[in-house]
């Protein structure tokens, strides 16, 4: 930005907040379900770095930014980062550790509105399920 006066200073402006914020932090909460993912590797909230870099360096590779987790009885249990090529090993074993079906979902699938959903709609928006393919 180029000033055309040098001593002029940039104006600013608040916003102020009026209605209550999104409820965030329920994804941030150490559960029973964190403590098996991060223990086979995925930590709530995995982040791979740069998402562009990462599907450059992996082309072929099922990368989902920002994936969604869910079972039919605990509706979302987990989000980060996956790469499908890498992680359905992963998703396997903590499938068979916690006795339940788990279900891949994309961000906005299953994120903000999203996030309390009926089991039938998550089926429907799953692009990947442990045990077999959707």
């Amino acid at each position: 930005m180029k000033r055309t006066n040098p001593t002029s200073k940039p104006s600013w402006s608040v916003i102020e907040l009026t209605e209550p914020l999104y409820p965030r932090d329920f994804e941030f909460k150490p559960d029973k379900f964190a403590r098996v993912f991060s223990a086979n590797g995925l930590p709530i909230g995995l982040c791979v770095g740069s998402k562009s870099g990462y599907r450059l360096a992996h082309p072929v590779n099922k990368f989902i930014p920002n994936a969604n987790v869910f079972c039919r009885r605990h509706g979302k249990i987990w989000w980060g980062d996956l790469d499908l090529a890498r992680d359905k090993p992963k998703l396997e074993a903590i499938a068979r550790r916690l006795r339940m079906r788990l279900y891949v979902l994309y961000e906005y699938d299953g994120r903000f509105e999203n996030a309390a959903q009926e089991h039938s709609a998550v089926v429907a928006r799953a692009i990947w399920k442990t045990g077999g393919k959707k």
